[in-house]
């Protein structure tokens, strides 16, 4: 399907929902190794568990009762990604700063009790894109429980996609093909959506100019 809009056959509706879907969609493909070191070597503020176990289900703009919260209908968070010793609820924005605020991950957070509460797990917040400047707030408070959130935004989860991208390439590992065709569409789908892989001068190859070659030369 990425190679579908990226080659021009018909426009992407672009949007939050398609970034989200588009990025998380891959991801949840790769092992749970790759998965798990892409999303903690991306965050800006981790409160994370260092390991995640395997995924037992991942729920895209799932509705929860809205009870106890300000929404009339209910109550829908971007990504729901249930783990073997706990959950995960991913907050997504369309750009990197300025679009989360509290109110909505409170809701998403009072959304879960109502569905899973009986289920007792441990439930971690993840914020992409939309992070305000003062991004430091670690946790929130509801229902006498401490969530713990973690912050990361699009820029940084594709710089680290493509760092880990090339490390495999340079190693040339045996039997990488389907990784790096992943890869390949991650970094695509970032690209459709306005996200492009930098390279900064300072990383830059340095030259050495020869002035005097240039003084030859008849501008």
């Amino acid at each position: 399907m990425i190679s579908y809009f990226k080659e021009g056959k018909d426009k992407l509706s672009i949007c939050e929902d398609s970034l989200t879907a588009s990025v998380f969609d891959v991801l949840k493909y790769f092992p749970t190794h790759y998965f798990w070191t892409i999303l903690k070597d991306s965050l800006l503020l981790d409160t994370l568990p260092k390991f995640s176990g395997e995924i037992q289900e991942i729920v895209f703009w799932p509705k929860w009762s809205a009870e106890n919260t300000y929404n009339s209908k209910f109550v829908e968070p971007d990504v729901f990604i249930r783990f073997s010793e706990f959950d995960l609820i991913v907050e997504a924005k369309r750009y990197d700063a300025n679009q989360q605020y509290n109110g909505q991950l409170e809701n998403e957070v009072i959304g879960y009790f109502n569905e899973y509460e009986e289920d007792a797990k441990d439930l971690y917040l993840l914020q992409v894109g939309g992070l305000q400047e003062n991004c430091t707030k670690d946790s929130i408070y509801m229902q006498s429980k401490k969530i713990a959130q973690s912050k990361t935004n699009w820029s940084r989860l594709l710089l680290v996609i493509t760092n880990l991208h090339n490390k495999i390439i340079n190693q040339q590992l045996p039997d990488q093909s389907p990784l790096i065709f992943l890869f390949n569409d991650l970094i695509n789908a970032f690209a459709m959506h306005g996200f492009h892989q930098k390279k900064w001068l300072i990383d830059c190859d340095t030259y050495k100019i020869n002035s005097n070659a240039i003084q030859q030369f008849n501008f």
